[in-house]
């Protein structure tokens, strides 16, 4: 499908602030307007509704449901019916900045790790993180004062708007669920585990662990992790504890075996032999070219 390319540079207030939050609104004489962008985009459905076409599915979409945009994904609009959208922008060294703190929330798993990559009819079945309540009503009030702030640009908006969005994203992730219609409880059982992996690599994590940590049999949780991750669960905890390591390595505040302990590898040679597998490259001269 041809779509039209957006690039976060021509959309920027700010020259150094990779981020922005606006309102728009979507109606059948505008739409479909099929479109993809070079930066991620954190959609919150305000009012309205619409079915969203992504991953070649399209989704029914109301009031409080997030959806997770990333860069050069194909998506649009079908048939909205008076949708009002925020639109939450931001590039990828943003993204790279905040992910490790909210890496252990299941919602950022199910936002950043799961739902982007799942073809149909998983994505279908899956169904969308949303927020209800005063969740909902606060959301939009950051929302709202983001769009309030970057209107006045006035000295110290910037500060508040960087501010604001974390704020807002945080408050995302603490508070949106899976739609209790979703088809099957196994996304929401498979992220948490994905947000404990995260939080504590250096655990031992045999496949039985992990299944009982998701209230699963091994070979149902080795079947649905592998459905929805696109791979087994050993494979996905060793490129887990890698990046890790790697992102470690980057900061040199930490002996090449310390980091392979504090990243579940009890054998530095076993680690290393692995480090060089996944990145062409030894954990020391790795740390070198920071």
């Amino acid at each position: 499908m041809k779509a039209a390319v957006n690039y976060f540079e021509g959309m920027r207030i700010w020259p150094d602030l990779n981020l922005l939050v606006m309102s728009s609104r979507h109606s059948p004489a505008s739409n479909p307007d099929f479109h993809c962008h070079d930066f991620y985009e954190l959609v919150l459905v305000c009012s309205g509704s619409a079915r969203h076409y992504m991953n070649e599915e399209a989704l029914p979409i109301r009031a409080g449901d997030l959806i997770l945009v990333p860069p050069f994904c194909v998506h649009g609009y079908l048939e909205p019916d008076d949708l009002r959208i925020y639109n939450i922008l931001f590039c990828r060294d943003v993204f790279e900045a905040i992910s490790a703190d909210l890496a252990p929330l299941p919602a950022f798993q199910m936002l950043f790790q799961v739902q982007p990559n799942l073809e149909s009819p998983l994505r279908h079945e899956t169904g969308l993180l949303s927020l209800s309540g005063n969740a909902f009503e606060r959301a939009l009030d950051y929302a709202e004062n983001i769009c309030r702030e970057t209107g006045r640009r006035d000295p110290g908006a910037k500060t508040a708007v960087r501010g604001l969005f974390l704020c807002l994203l945080a408050h995302c992730l603490r508070h949106a669920r899976l739609d209790s219609g979703s088809g099957t409880g196994y996304a929401r059982q498979i992220s948490s585990v994905l947000a404990m992996l995260d939080q504590h690599p250096e655990r031992d994590w045999p496949l039985s662990g992990m299944a009982k940590q998701a209230g699963m049999s091994p070979a149902n949780f080795r079947l649905h992790f592998r459905r929805l991750t696109g791979h087994s669960p050993g494979a996905f905890l060793l490129d887990l504890r890698l990046k890790k390591a790697a992102a470690m390595l980057r900061t040199g505040r930490s002996s090449v075996g310390e980091i392979a302990f504090r990243t579940g590898f009890h054998d530095a040679n076993y680690f290393s032999r692995q480090f060089h597998r996944f990145y062409g490259k030894s954990p020391r001269d790795y740390s070198k070219e920071k």
